[in-house]
């Protein structure tokens, strides 16, 4: 289990789930729908929603993924090894995919650790958005980003339009990952460690936070949950 703190106050958060990269180099209902969306079909693989939600059309800038991205004041007792950090435009990830993509308005990344590093211990949660000119442009973006191993089946999901999760294992380490497009907004989420360490309610409880502050910064406001995950 995981709890939700907003604005100091705490309140119990069913885990729900569903990347792997962290970013190299560098619900509620909304009040109106898309108006002349471009949205691409549902696909069959995105886990049920609870509630079908259309979050406000607004285009997150660098600024606003970067006040999105959790870190370790977001998450106690866990520390932050990367981020969080964002980029107008393709450069946070026109290097990272062969298509470059084009339809990119802002990217960024943080990753978080904790334990020691033994093979037993220690894991690594990596957090990355990408927010893009449209529906289509962020599904396109979901299509050519690349996730290995083997399909994994999450207990519970976000709203989401797409959605993938993966576990791979290389050599000692294991890699949990997650791609999941809402809207016009891809989150790669990855829980990296060992067999006791990199588990499926980790990976659920990161896309779970990373999806709430998005819904946050979709609707004007800053970011302010955190959750403690253990």
């Amino acid at each position: 289990m995981i709890r939700m703190l907003v604005n100091g106050r705490t309140g119990t958060l069913v885990m729900v789930g569903a990347a792997v990269m962290a970013l190299a180099g560098c619900g509620s209902e909304s009040g109106s729908a898309r108006q002349g969306s471009d949205r691409p079909p549902k696909s069959s693989s995105a886990p049920p929603a609870t509630t079908q939600v259309k979050l406000p059309e607004r285009t997150l800038k660098a600024r606003d993924i970067e006040q999105t991205l959790p870190d370790a004041k977001d998450l106690p007792g866990w520390k932050t090894a990367f981020g969080p950090r964002a980029t107008q435009g393709r450069e946070g990830c026109q290097d990272l995919l062969p298509g470059g993509c084009p339809g990119t308005v802002a990217s960024g990344g943080s990753d978080v650790t904790r334990g020691k590093r033994t093979p037993e211990e220690w894991v690594r949660i990596g957090f990355n958005l990408y927010s893009s000119r449209s529906d289509r442009a962020a599904h396109d973006l979901f299509t050519e980003l690349p996730l290995r191993g083997t399909e994994v089946k999450l207990r519970n999901g976000v709203p989401a339009d797409e959605h993938i999760a993966t576990r791979e294992k290389m050599d000692e380490t294991i890699v949990l990952g997650s791609k999941t497009r809402v809207d016009d907004v891809l989150l790669w989420v990855y829980v990296m460690g060992s067999e006791q360490s990199a588990t499926i309610e980790r990976l659920e409880s990161a896309l779970r936070l990373t999806y709430e502050r998005l819904e946050q910064a979709k609707h004007g406001e800053e970011p302010n949950i955190s959750a403690t995950i253990e």
